[in-house]
């Protein structure tokens, strides 16, 4: 009887510290108002595309892993049809992750890509607050036209 006892005190003392660790979980969706422009890889780089709009950000963490993953698809404004998407996990929590992206521009005056590192921040609730294309010695962006 006692060591049913003391098995059950285990169990519950277990479970104590096990639900804190679950609760510190953190899933969010969220969206950064901006846009996207670049120059048209298809033109000899002459002209800019530019595409409005905002990106959805989804991010979720638990204990110390978190994973972000990006998304913005939208029109431009010159006839452009422009998917944009960063992914990436993490084996630290941090308030910016910087994310490899891949986007494909599609239109008329030819198809091209881009590449490059995106930086989310995130405040305090795992909401993001804002999204920059990097653009340094150390985070080059690529473009190329696919016609």
């Amino acid at each position: 009887m006692r060591s049913t006892r003391l098995l059950l005190s285990m169990l519950s003392l277990s479970l104590v510290f096990a639900l804190p660790a679950t609760m510190a979980a953190q899933n969010g969706k969220s969206t950064v108002d901006g846009g996207i422009a670049w120059y048209n890889a298809c033109d000899n780089n002459q002209s800019i595309v530019n595409a409005p709009g905002y990106t959805e950000v989804n991010y979720q963490q638990n204990g110390n892993n978190a994973t972000v993953h990006v998304l913005f698809h939208n029109s431009t404004t010159d006839g452009y049809q422009l998917n944009f998407e960063a992914n990436q996990s993490y084996d630290a929590v941090a308030s910016t992750y910087d994310l490899p992206f891949h986007s494909v521009w599609v239109g008329q005056g030819g198809n091209f890509t881009m590449d490059g590192t995106l930086r989310i921040a995130f405040d305090a609730n795992g909401m993001a607050t804002s999204s920059n294309i990097l653009m340094d010695e150390d985070h080059p962006v690529n473009s190329a036209c696919n016609k």
